[in-house]
């Protein structure tokens, strides 16, 4: 067990040893430029040593104390082999730390050396090569990333300045699945929130494909539910303000796992709130296990929405002979039907410069693809729509572009279920995701509707669907399940 640790430890060590030395000699070798004379390239130059050799120091410290750590993981791991909610310090302790200093460490990072490898070329470059030659300018985007990157830091900075080391208590460890969840977030607000504090737990499935430099990292949703707290909700406490959170986990869900790091399981909690200056975001990684006091997924009655929601995208309206309607209009998810047609912009804009400049055919060819792909896509959420005709015996529905398509017919006695799923997701873990109404008939998989943003809508929708198939729970069992 020790010896992956040890390995990596002493990779960090002798890696540190570069930055180390380079970034002492420049740093060196800038002072003796700036004794003999000011120039702003050798205080560019000061600056880079000092960071290399900052990042030397942070990666020599983490050779240092990293297989420490690691023995500690290995010994928690051997005394708790069944528990892994006891495998981290702060889980063990019956509380959770914010993800905001890892993200905030990150982000210094990236700006400090994006900016120290960029800031440079603002100097050394010579004006009379940019008046020759335009073309050279182009360097100039690069100091400016680094600039953009810098700001976002020092956002981070500020936010960890205005709401301090936050934390989730939790009520009991660990995170029951098929149970409630409690908790309480303990920040400093200097500022009650304007608007109202955005809580969402959500189990996220990170996959890591491809090897070396061709590595890629997704993040799909695999279930969120999301909460929303008025200012009035939130109260005082020791460290400052505490957010109290609570949601119903379901029994059928995947719990976390960590066991192979190219194919996890994570639970996340985020928080979000609207505060004059700079907004608070928060996020803690739950440990969400099944225990033997979970219940089975088989004996569990998922809960249900039973009202509508405040502002519906989708319209409920009767039609003749009794009959209820559910239609889906076209382009009711304006922002993600934006994101995709940009998407497909840039693409088209690519793929006509490859060909303009005669890039050899595969890279058009392949570009073409996704824009196909990209295209279709846009299509769908800006034209596409769906009705779904309940009455009669017969469940009607019709799905294409602006009110087209063939009108399929299911007689209720062949309905076993009608469910909500995530098919697409906008952004990563931390995302929108959109919720599709599926119908299960006779073994076959029928989509209803697609990408609802609003999960209470969905919900509400497939308790209304089922109520007038015949499939709908009595009251007493939906109101305990709740």
């Amino acid at each position: 067990m020790d010896r992956p640790g040890t390995a990596a430890a002493a990779f960090l060590l002798l890696f540190s040893l570069p930055f180390l030395g380079f970034g002492a000699f420049v740093f060196v070798a800038a002072i003796r430029h700036l004794a003999g004379g000011w120039a702003p390239a050798n205080l560019a130059f000061l600056v880079f040593g000092l960071f290399f050799f900052a990042v030397g120091a942070v990666l020599l410290a983490t050779g240092i104390v990293g297989p420490a750590k690691l023995r500690e993981a290995d010994r928690r791991r051997a005394e708790h082999p069944n528990q892994p909610w006891l495998w981290r310090d702060d889980w063990a302790e019956g509380y959770v730390k914010s993800t905001r200093k890892s993200n905030l460490i990150s982000k210094c990072l990236l700006a400090g050396f994006w900016n120290v490898v960029s800031a440079p070329v603002i100097f050394l470059v010579p004006r009379e090569v940019i008046y020759k030659r335009p073309i050279v300018a182009v360097a100039f985007l690069f100091p400016l990333i680094g600039l953009v990157l810098m700001v976002t830091a020092l956002r981070e900075v500020w936010r960890r300045l205005e709401f301090g080391n936050t934390s989730l208590q939790l009520a009991s460890v660990p995170c029951e699945i098929g149970r409630e969840f409690r908790g309480a977030i303990h920040a400093r607000f200097a500022h009650s929130p304007e608007h109202a504090v955005q809580l969402k737990l959500s189990c996220i499935n990170v996959v890591t494909s491809g090897s070396g430099d061709n590595q890629t990292k997704s993040e799909k949703i695999l279930w969120r539910d999301e909460v929303t707290l008025s200012g009035a909700e939130l109260y005082p406490a020791p460290t400052g303000t505490s957010i109290p959170v609570s949601f119903h986990i379901p029994a059928d869900v995947p719990q976390s796992d960590s066991t192979s790091p190219r194919n996890s399981i994570v639970w996340l909690l985020t928080a979000d709130a609207d505060v004059p200056g700079v907004d608070y975001q928060d996020s803690f990684e739950l440990p969400v296990f099944r225990t033997a006091a979970s219940p089975a997924a088989s004996t569990t009655v998922p809960p249900e929405w039973t009202e509508a929601p405040a502002h519906p995208t989708i319209l409920v309206r009767p039609v003749a002979n009794g009959a209820t309607e559910f239609y889906f209009p076209a382009a009711r998810n304006k922002q993600f039907a934006g994101g995709i047609s940009t998407f497909g912009v840039i693409f088209a804009a690519l793929i006509w410069f490859m060909t303009a400049h005669g890039a050899p055919f595969i890279f058009p060819l392949v570009f073409s693809v996704f824009e196909v792909v990209l295209i279709y896509a846009a299509m769908q959420l800006w034209m596409g729509t769906s009705s779904v005709v309940i009455g009669s015996g017969v469940l009607r529905v019709r799905s294409g572009f602006l009110d087209g398509g063939i009108t399929r017919e299911i007689p209720f006695a062949q309905i076993t279920a009608v469910q909500t799923a995530i098919t697409a997701q906008q952004g990563q873990a931390t995302g929108t995701p959109y919720y599709d109404i599926q119908l299960l008939a006779d073994s076959e998989r029928i989509t209803l509707g697609k990408t609802i943003r609003d999960k209470h809508e969905a919900e509400w929708l497939v308790s209304e669907m089922k109520r007038r198939i015949g499939l709908e729970r009595p009251k007493a069992m939906a109101a305990a399940a709740r």
